[in-house]
């Protein structure tokens, strides 16, 4: 009952405005793009224009998403919108657009979101971390509204569900996830597209990154394992940031590991670190400790300082946090 207020809660505030920008996470995923092309494909009409927005380029192994084409780079976009919409994530920091708080300061903001978050910015809130994917919570905001699905909803939908589940095998994996996708198969989805798109498509150089990451993975602790990336690395090979995605899973296929830590180091002074855990560590936590965020089994940050100090630090604050808790 109160998931359904919040999604009547959300359509009145939808209704209000003509001029609607929906926008997600840097570094966009499935999940994201998803449940943004899910919203503008099932909500905008004739009287109601809805913007999708991003500050990053979609990852190239998306655009079989529906709609994909109509998403606006967020240096191209002009308009002051009657409304925010923030999907997978819950401030416009995330979403890479600090430069607009300011001037946006007076405009409405709803978030939809399943990651915890410390400090939300918005006006209307409804944010699930049990919920499997943000996707999860677009089928139930359509399905309360009662609001008809097509196939390229449904695959929006599906994308963003499979991706964040890991097709299913993650521990995020909840009972609605089947339910919802056996409703969302009957719009006949292409499942042999989403998952060779998601999980089997990736350039030659994001596979390089793969066994590069692989070769430099060391043992820290028996549980405890770790890889890194370098800006020297990705030059040898010609790689993008996005030919780095997911890599992280892969450290968690040794033997005992409990918890998998990726250092990409970006630019010089900035890393991005990736952290992956098994059932028992909590690594959201840890992540949000150092300035970051994300689930129980999967979180990151973007650490401002050298390869090599980010390497101590995040050990250092992962071997203290993961003693404290035992």
């Amino acid at each position: 009952m109160k998931e359904q207020a919040i999604c009547y809660k959300i359509d009145t505030a939808i209704n209000r405005c003509r001029n609607i920008v929906v926008m997600g996470h840097v570094d966009p995923d499935a999940d994201c793009i998803g449940a943004m092309l899910a919203i503008k494909l099932a909500l905008e009409n004739e009287t109601r224009k809805i913007d999708a927005v991003l500050a990053n380029q979609p990852p190239d192994n998306l655009f079989f998403l529906p709609g994909i084409e109509q998403i606006i780079p967020l240096e191209q976009y002009q308009q002051k919108p009657d409304m925010i919409l923030l999907v997978d994530c819950s401030d416009l920091e995330r979403a890479g657009a600090e430069a607009m708080i300011e001037s946006w300061r007076d405009i409405p903001i709803a978030v939809i979101d399943h990651h915890d978050s410390a400090t939300p910015m918005g006006d209307l809130l409804w944010i699930k971390p049990a919920a499997s994917a943000t996707c999860e919570l677009i089928y139930e905001l359509l399905k309360n509204l009662q609001i008809p699905l097509n196939k390229e909803i449904a695959t929006c939908i599906y994308a963003g569900i499979v991706s964040d589940t890991g097709c299913f095998r993650y521990q995020n994996t909840t009972p609605e996830c089947f339910i919802y996708a056996s409703d969302l198969l009957t719009y006949h989805i292409d499942t042999q597209l989403v998952r060779v798109q998601l999980f089997e498509c990736r350039t030659l150089a994001s596979i390089k990154m793969i066994g590069t990451a692989m070769v430099s993975l060391e043992e820290v602790e028996p549980w405890l394992v770790m890889m890194k990336l370098t800006i020297a690395d990705k030059q040898k090979y010609g790689a993008r940031a996005q030919d780095c995605n997911n890599i992280i899973n892969y450290a968690l296929y040794k033997k005992g590991a409990e918890v998998a830590l990726l250092f990409d180091e970006i630019e010089e002074n900035k890393v991005k670190v990736s952290f992956r855990s098994r059932d028992n560590y909590n690594v959201g936590k840890i992540a949000m400790a150092l300035g970051g965020g994300g689930h129980v089994a999967a979180a990151g940050a973007t650490m401002m300082c050298s390869l090599l100090e980010c390497i101590a630090q995040v050990v250092e604050t992962v071997k203290k946090e993961i003693k404290v808790n035992d």
